[in-house]
């Protein structure tokens, strides 16, 4: 009996390794389907949504509520681009070349085919809002959503542009009730006025402030940006780079960079190849710096002259940009030269027309 045990135990051991193998298995196939069976309980699990929008400035600014488009956006997560650490201190030629060749190798062009995928895959919805301000959206998937709306409306000659934007997490199929949610307000700095007062902190500094008292008697360029928007953090080179140009012109002229993230915290080293003669901080998206300067996208430009008078806004900066061959470099020379950019549109205007 002795001698034969081992040979048995050769003979059993196999057996109960394959039977705990298969067990195993079994076991983790159980989880996978398990896994893929909540999932499509999740996909198929919806709730339904409330609330109601609220214009504060009803009797100044009176709205049709029930013209107020909002839309209900699935966030997504995209994947990031696998960048180097020296990109930071690239110029903007070179990136835009290291981008290129990114988006031609093959790892760039699988990074490309999953950033649409997870786009083509993203739930957005219409949701309608009565005369009340009150809405109602059935049936959304469970996810993280974000509720967006945005109008324009003419005042006499102000003209006013009015956003919803707020954030929800649908964790559950419960019913979400936003509660009450104010529509903020934001007018165009209108061509001509006065610049009114404003003070903003400074970056990296707790006590100083800039107020308009650093740009008396000097032409400045005013410059909303934030590193949450791509292009304004691109268009912000453009800006830089116009600044040393016009420096070394000696050219009468400010940039004025006011950053729009929700948080007064940046990378020390993205702001050290982007530096304009003054560096704010707005104080976020909901800030009375964003109102006054009608701060609604990012980026956001407005020239102001020597005496504090608007010549040129956002809008007309836009649009000089679409309708002629116009830069913000070639925007500012024509301003520092005393041209109507107003005027300048209006003859672009036509030009397209024709």
């Amino acid at each position: 009996m002795k001698v034969r045990q081992p040979f048995v135990l050769l003979r059993v051991l196999p057996v109960v390794l394959f039977i705990g193998l298969m067990a195993a298995s079994c076991s983790s196939a159980q989880e996978k389907a398990q896994e893929k069976a909540q999932e499509k309980a999740q996909e198929k699990a919806q709730a339904n949504i409330r609330g109601t929008i609220v214009n504060e400035r009803s009797t100044a600014l009176p709205l049709k509520l029930e013209e107020f488009n909002l839309r209900l956006i699935q966030k997504v997560d995209l994947p990031s681009i696998p960048a180097p650490a020296a990109l930071l201190s690239m110029s903007r030629e070179q990136r835009k070349a290291w981008f290129e060749s990114f988006r031609q190798s093959d790892s760039g062009k699988k990074w490309m085919a999953e950033r649409q995928r997870i786009l083509a895959g993203r739930k957005e919805f219409n949701v309608d809002v009565n005369a009340a301000g009150k809405f109602e959206r059935r049936g959304v998937p469970l996810g993280t959503y974000s509720l967006e709306g945005k109008r324009t409306k003419k005042y006499g000659r102000q003209i006013y542009e009015f956003d919803v934007s707020t954030q929800v997490e649908i964790a559950n199929e419960d019913d979400i009730d936003f509660g009450e949610i104010l529509i903020r307000a934001r007018r165009e700095v209108q061509i001509g006025e006065r610049f009114p007062n404003f003070e903003l902190p400074v970056f990296g500094e707790n006590q100083t402030k800039i107020t308009n008292k650093n740009l008396d008697g000097k032409f400045a360029l005013v410059y909303f940006w934030g590193t949450e928007r791509e292009l304004s953090s691109l268009e912000l080179e453009s800006v830089v780079a116009l600044r040393k140009k016009l420096a070394k012109e000696s050219a009468e002229i400010v940039f004025l960079g006011v950053c729009q993230n929700k948080k007064k915290e940046i990378d020390p080293q993205f702001l050290e190849y982007r530096k304009l003669d003054l560096e704010a901080w707005s104080g976020g998206p909901d800030s009375i710096a964003c109102e006054l300067f009608g701060v609604s996208n990012l980026p956001t430009y407005c020239l102001i002259d020597a005496e504090g008078k608007v010549v040129a806004n956002d809008r007309i900066c836009k649009q000089l940009f679409q309708k002629s061959s116009l830069n913000i470099e070639a925007i500012v020379r024509a301003a520092l030269a005393g041209k109507d950019l107003e005027q300048i549109l209006n003859n672009a205007t036509k030009a397209m027309a024709k």
